[in-house]
């Protein structure tokens, strides 16, 4: 029985369409495909939505615990938690040492990387995955490494200082430099990963770059307040 010429509704590239000389039982098959086509696509996008969802609330998480953390040891006389001084000193320098070393490399590596990433000959699709890749290397590697950063620094501060309260001016500065880092961080960089996400968009990848080297510039002041220590005298 031919039904004539019609097209159905599409979704991306594929088309549920009636040709000449095709079957009432031909087109039940065929619109049969197209709705587990379409079944198989929105069950992927529901799965992704609460992916994204789930880092989105371990992001969140992660920024409140390690902002209360600081916050609650900012003017304690003893440390919290008391564990954290059971570590010994040389232990923390080794570790405070180690988490800069990777939270900057993975900034500066990033940067490197996104600058390159709109002179590549790639399809739009191609440069959305690239961009996810490394996003995801990013949030793997410099998020632990902030939080492991900021945790052997305030216990460095307690050993030798007894207490944030008494530490020198640079250690100070320099928490309050990463406050601000991280407030430019939610505002520029998360920003413009929720646009590119959505689509990859030339302008906001220059712009990104702005804001890289943004980022570059608080490490390299964080770096010169902690190697410098202005105004310190043992």
């Amino acid at each position: 029985m031919y039904l004539g010429p019609v097209c159905k509704a599409d979704k991306g590239s594929v088309k549920v369409c009636c040709k000449p000389g095709m079957t009432a039982q031909a087109l039940r098959k065929q619109r049969e495909l197209y709705n587990v086509f379409l079944a198989n696509g929105d069950n992927g996008d529901a799965a992704e939505a609460r992916n994204d969802g789930g880092k989105k609330a371990l992001l969140a998480v992660t920024l409140l615990g390690i902002s209360g953390f600081i916050i609650a040891n900012y003017t304690r006389q003893t440390i919290w938690p008391s564990f954290l001084l059971s570590v010994p000193l040389k232990a923390w320098n080794l570790i405070h040492a180690l988490s800069a070393m990777a939270f900057a490399g993975g900034v500066v590596t990033t940067t490197l990387l996104e600058w390159t990433l709109p002179n590549l000959k790639v399809q739009e699709q191609e440069q959305n995955s690239l961009l996810k890749w490394l996003w995801q290397v990013e949030s793997l590697l410099v998020l632990p490494a902030v939080c492991t950063s900021l945790i052997s620094g305030v216990a460095q501060s307690f050993h030798s200082y007894r207490s944030l309260r008494y530490a020198p001016r640079h250690v100070k500065s320099a928490l309050h430099l990463m406050f601000l880092f991280g407030l430019w961080w939610i505002w520029a960089d998360r920003g413009s990963q929720a646009t590119l996400e959505a689509e990859v968009d030339l302008r906001t990848l220059h712009r990104r770059r702005i804001y890289n080297v943004v980022s570059c510039a608080f490490l390299v002041a964080l770096y010169s307040i902690m190697i410098l220590k202005p105004g310190y005298r043992p």
